[in-house]
């Protein structure tokens, strides 16, 4: 996503899946048109997916962002970066400990990029990265989505 200047953009989504499928589900939020000088120029941002298993809300995510009316750049925020990737993963079937680790093994060779990892509330992870690029984020993004390789159990290693 790439809010231009005064924009005010909300969305919401609501994603419902059963027991026996599998999600990847990526965003990335920029600071605006970066190379047009607008770095946090829009209004507003704001978006809540919600993910339904069986018809019960396991993750709900909820990002909104007012550079107007909070300081985008401290602690709690985005620390002095202008782009975030959130990603959520689900799958009944992985090996999720393996492949936070496998996954937090890659982040760690990734230069200017700050990451978390965390385990979702059912089997799954939750994967947060803050950068000053799109193009950073987006590679460590689908790199990570191969990583999954949801059509095996068993940990990828990206090349």
């Amino acid at each position: 996503m790439v809010p231009h200047e005064s924009a005010v953009f909300k969305a919401a989504n609501k994603i419902y899946i059963s027991e026996s499928c599998n999600l990847i589900w990526a965003e990335i939020l920029t600071c605006g048109r970066k190379l047009n000088g607008e770095r946090f120029l829009f209004s507003f941002y704001h978006t809540v997916t919600e993910i339904f298993l069986n018809d019960k809300l396991v993750v709900k995510e909820n990002l909104r962002m007012a550079p107007g009316s909070i300081e985008t750049g401290v602690v709690g925020q985005l620390e002095g970066f202008t782009h975030q990737a959130s990603l959520l993963y689900l799958s009944p079937s992985c090996l999720i400990n393996e492949k936070k680790e496998a996954i937090l093994a890659y982040l760690s060779t990734q230069k200017d990029i700050l990451s978390g990892v965390t385990t979702a509330p059912v089997n799954g992870l939750i994967i947060r990265m803050l950068g000053n690029g799109a193009e950073q984020l987006f590679d460590c993004v689908k790199k990570i989505t191969r990583m999954m390789n949801i059509t095996q159990n068993k940990v990828s290693t990206v090349k």
